[in-house]
């Protein structure tokens, strides 16, 4: 690892550089690098990198790319920086929670859920059904006119934002006995659309 945490590994550049068969995924590997940081609009980046790594199966690849900003960011007021962290996490959980490495999924909850920002940002006491279909029926809209506008960066970031919601609704949160099965049907969905683009 690089010697200042808030730099990029060394290995994460090495796969920064390396060539990348797949077109789209070429497209939106070189938008990350170019501004490889911990800064918001970076992380969001390489999340919607990995948000489609994942879509396509490479998962061991979408792990890696978000596990430097969700351990290296460390939180000093800027809650941009630490949303933008937060979503790389939930993806991580999502691909760990399908595995059942359910020990590892606490870990980040514990770290950027838990965290007093997370309700200043969230307001998870807020959360219900109703409120969840709500975000459901936004992001749908976002992903199909990104669909639309053949855009695989934007759709990547409506799936991503959706599953951050679904990630958080764990225990010991107001909305984690909620049943989330039509949530999962429908992430799960969005995830084959976006599949079916970048093996177009």
């Amino acid at each position: 690892m690089s010697a200042d945490p808030e730099l990029p590994p060394l290995s994460l550049v090495a796969y920064y550089r390396r060539i990348e068969p797949s077109h789209e995924i070429a497209e939106l590997k070189a938008q990350a690098a170019r501004s490889l940081s911990l800064k918001a609009r970076s992380i969001l980046l390489q999340r919607d990198l990995a948000v489609c790594l994942h879509a396509v199966g490479r998962d061991a690849e979408a792990l890696a790319l978000v596990d430097w900003p969700m351990r290296a960011l460390v939180y000093r007021g800027k809650t941009d920086a630490w949303y933008a962290a937060s979503t790389a996490w939930s993806l991580a959980a999502r691909i760990r929670r399908r595995r059942g490495e359910v020990d590892l999924v606490r870990d980040g909850l514990d770290r950027f859920i838990e965290h007093p920002s997370h309700d200043l940002l969230i307001q998870p006491m807020n959360w219900d059904t109703a409120r969840l279909e709500i975000v459901d029926s936004y992001e749908r809209r976002r992903f199909d006119e990104a669909s639309t506008e053949d855009d695989p960066a934007s759709m990547a970031r409506a799936v991503g934002e959706l599953v951050f919601h679904r990630e958080s609704a764990l225990p010991p949160f107001p909305h984690a006995h909620l049943r989330l099965g039509w949530l999962d049907s429908s992430i799960a969905g969005l995830f084959g659309r976006l599949r079916s683009r970048l093996e177009r």
